[in-house]
Formats: structure tokens, C-alpha cells, sequence
């Protein structure tokens, strides 16, 4: 399913801003939130740089999801047309 189709049924953004409302989500998610946070010491053997970097791509990669999630719940708005101030205001070079 693409994003346009989920948007086009209104009742999608609606059920899952519902669902994730829900207690049992809630806990659940806020788990996973606090499971996703670096462990204070590395494993051991094991650099500690690339431990965090590690850890830390793990964490952001599992925040990104929830963003994503959660955006599912609002429809996006609509760019504006931007003027184009490039027509008919040419500025012409110096050298003419």
C-alpha cells in the first residue's frame, strides 16, 4: 500500500492514532523505547566507539520507525505553489 492509498481511506489515520493511544500500546512501545537506550558499558572485547556507533544506529533506526508510525496519523499537507521570482525579474549582467 502506497502512502496516497493509506491516506485516502480517512478512517486509517483515524484507527491508528486510536490504536496507539491504547494502553496496552502505550506500554508496550515505551518498553521497547527504554530497551532501545545504550548499555553503559561495552560488551567485552570490543572497541567502544564502534560499540556506541553500533548501539546508536540500532536506536536511531527504531526511533525513525515510530516517527513514521506516528506520521501515519496525520495527513500531510499540501506544498504551496511557490512564486517564481525568476520570471520576468531577469537581472540582466552587467557586461550587456
Amino acid at each position: 500500500m502506497t502512502l496516497d492509498a493509506w491516506f485516502r481511506d480517512p478512517s486509517n489515520p483515524v484507527e491508528l492514532q486510536q490504536f496507539l493511544q491504547t494502553p496496552i500500546i502505550k506500554r508496550a512501545l515505551d518498553v521497547l523505547v527504554y530497551s532501545k537506550l545504550p548499555a553503559p558499558t561495552p560488551l567485552p572485547e570490543t572497541d567502544t566507539l564502534a560499540h556506541a556507533a553500533i548501539v546508536n544506529a540500532r536506536r536511531e533506526g527504531y526511533y525513525t520507525f515510530l516517527r513514521d508510525l506516528t506520521a501515519l496519523t496525520v495527513e500531510p499537507k499540501q506544498n504551496q505553489d511557490l512564486s517564481k521570482p525568476w520570471k520576468g525579474n531577469h537581472i540582466k549582467p552587467e557586461s550587456e
